[in-house]
């Protein structure tokens, strides 16, 4: 792991690649939940997490119902564009830094214990985050893998999201 600024449960703005250009960042930003940080080639990477606002059965059934749905009251740090985020936990790029958006700090306000300390909603979240962190982390071993194997960022190999 590298030494990096993001904790548990932050949420970034980034480049998430594309599945027709998988290795390049998309052209447009996503909100993204971090999963570990990485140094490869004297370089730091971020293992994160896809975030949609379009929640549908293909990306369900794609995903053996992975999704981690967020309400964005229960994030807390920059303002967010949309309602809820369904973070895809097995869908998970190994970004560089530079696709990361530096004017946008946010945080899931639940990962500390005093953050969801007596409220029931904050408690769930917390206990679906723990369940589905192992899968974050799996997934981000595979991607990577993939990047120190082909020198390219991004999603690895045969990774779709629908």
């Amino acid at each position: 792991m590298a030494a990096t600024n993001f904790v548990r449960g932050s949420v970034l703005k980034c480049s998430f690649p594309y599945v027709d250009r998988p290795s390049r960042p998309g052209p447009h930003p996503h909100y993204c939940l971090f999963v570990d940080s990485f140094e490869i080639r004297d370089r730091i990477y971020y293992a994160v997490c896809y975030g949609t606002s379009r929640l549908d059965e293909p990306l369900l059934e794609n995903h053996n119902g992975a999704i981690f749905s967020v309400d964005s009251s229960l994030i807390k740090g920059s303002p967010m564009s949309m309602r809820v985020t369904h973070f895809v936990c097995s869908h998970v790029a190994v970004i560089p830094d530079r696709w990361v958006y530096r004017n946008f700090q946010a945080r899931l306000d639940f990962i500390r214990p005093e953050g969801r300390k007596g409220d029931r909603l904050r408690e769930r979240m917390y206990d679906q985050f723990v369940l589905l962190e192992p899968l974050m982390e799996y997934e981000a071993l595979i991607a990577v893998n993939y990047v120190r194997k082909t020198g390219r960022p991004g999603l690895p190999g045969e990774t779709t999201l629908r």
